[in-house]
């Protein structure tokens, strides 16, 4: 199986002395290190700080879309469902219960 490419997520001058290309940035797995994908020179990813700030300094990266915000809700298709009919404002009185004969009949 091959192995999965990380997404690009933005574009920088090849950091290569000379090279005019523009290459892709990317980020390794895991919030890892960016690194570069020059089409002259291939994958760049030199390790150490001066390289990040290289990047960060000249890449431009696309927003990342925001965590907290939920996706909107998709149109619904076709027709939508009907309302229910509201409910009266003055609900029905109940049938009176039949007396059993009982000494309890008129308490309940």
């Amino acid at each position: 199986m091959p192995k999965p490419i990380n997404p690009t997520i933005g574009t920088c001058e090849c950091s290569m002395k000379g090279c005019t290309e523009i290459a892709d940035v990317r980020r390794m797995k895991n919030n890892g290190p960016l690194y570069l994908v020059c089409p002259e020179h291939g994958v760049i990813r030199p390790p150490g700080k001066a390289h990040q700030e290289y990047i960060l300094s000249h890449a431009n990266l696309t927003p990342a879309p925001a965590l907290d915000e939920p996706d909107p809700e998709p149109a619904p298709a076709g027709d939508p469902e009907p309302t229910p009919a509201p409910a009266p404002d003055d609900p029905e009185p109940e049938p009176a219960k039949p007396k059993n004969g009982g000494i309890f009949d008129d308490w309940f």
